[in-house]
């Protein structure tokens, strides 16, 4: 039976056999639900007679929330050992998500903005920029164009005059939603399992911006872990989570050097790092740090395990350093010469 309004389809199965992805190995009753990125299935004996049974899902899904009573194997096509001892015929459920909710890729591409409609990401579309909180700069300074995104740095000082040198970004509900110290429980912008975060990555390239001092300039994670009161970057004392992520960025490609104006991909290992401790992070903050003026042209920002994974972005922006890694096989896909 099928309710298409709700996602639901519900099937009774007498014996072992298979109703579109669901394959079972014994008699139960098996519901399903596909709504907002997610993909709960509930299994029941009625009967009261099985000890465990044993659901197929013949589809790429990723553990969200499951019942104690569930084991799951497999990712491409999902099995469920379901152990029905002492449910008395009550449902046991599971909750998968259909995206990877171990991995966040911020491309700023509106043709790819779907992905966003997920509980990985708030069902926020982070393709729009209304939804990208600056801080340091004016708020409807951040501008998108190409599938990339384009900020400003800060130029701005400070009520003693003294130059401001850091530029925050976050992705948020709002461009007027930065928030920082207070009402953390609010900030529930991301659903991120970050258990097998590997690696943080920018790609983007700096035209016209000035080191600040003799600081080395970088891009900074900061993140919020479901249940802290405290972001990553916070110095208090009960900060169990405070640790450092940067990713430093070359001299090279500050005003006059020889990687102004290129696109540069830039990776920080997440090894050993308390970010992959936390069960959900709940939201992040990048800081371009110690760096004023000109701009900084994003790309893609990602965290996530290491690249086991092809990406093609068709900017036709002539941008090669994408396609520079092995994977690619030295091939810019950007051009159409190269697709067949």
């Amino acid at each position: 039976v099928k309710e298409n309004t709700l996602g639901i389809t519900a099937m009774v199965f007498w014996k072992a056999g298979t109703y579109g992805d669901i394959t079972v190995d014994k008699p139960m009753v098996v519901m399903v639900q596909e709504k907002d990125g997610m993909y709960t299935i509930a299994a029941s004996d009625p009967t009261q007679e099985l000890t465990s049974g044993t659901i197929t899902i013949n589809r790429t899904l990723h553990s969200w929330d499951l019942d104690s009573r569930m084991t799951v194997f497999g990712s491409s096509k999902i099995t469920v050992k379901v152990n029905f001892s002492g449910a008395e015929g009550a449902s046991i459920v599971g909750e998968f998500s259909i995206a990877d909710t171990q991995q966040l890729m911020f491309d700023f591409a509106k043709v790819n903005s779907g992905k966003y409609n997920d509980k990985l990401y708030g069902h926020i579309n982070y393709a729009d920029m209304a939804n990208w909180a600056p801080m340091r700069i004016p708020t409807d300074s951040l501008t998108m164009s190409g599938g990339k995104m384009i900020v400003p740095l800060t130029t701005e000082t400070n009520s003693s005059g003294e130059p401001q040198f850091h530029t925050y970004l976050q992705p948020s509900n709002s461009r007027t939603n930065f928030v920082w110290n207070s009402n953390v429980t609010d900030n529930n912008f991301l659903n991120f399992k970050a258990s097998n975060a590997e690696i943080f990555q920018i790609r983007l390239k700096l035209e016209g911006v000035t080191r600040y001092g003799n600081y080395d300039p970088g891009v900074y994670l900061t993140y919020l872990p479901s249940g802290s009161d405290y972001w990553s970057g916070s110095t208090n004392s009960a900060n169990a989570w405070k640790e450092t992520i940067k990713i430093p960025i070359p001299l090279e490609c500050m005003k006059g050097g020889s990687l102004e104006g290129q696109f540069v991909t830039l990776t920080f290992d997440l090894s050993n790092k308390k970010i992959s401790t936390a069960d959900t992070i709940k939201a992040v903050t990048f800081m371009l740090g110690y760096m004023r003026g000109g701009t900084a042209t994003i790309d893609h920002i990602y965290i996530g395990r290491k690249t086991h994974s092809l990406y093609f972005g068709f900017g036709k922006d002539g941008s090669v350093p994408r396609y520079a890694e092995g994977a690619y096989g030295g091939h810019d896909f950007d051009d159409a010469v190269n697709p067949t």
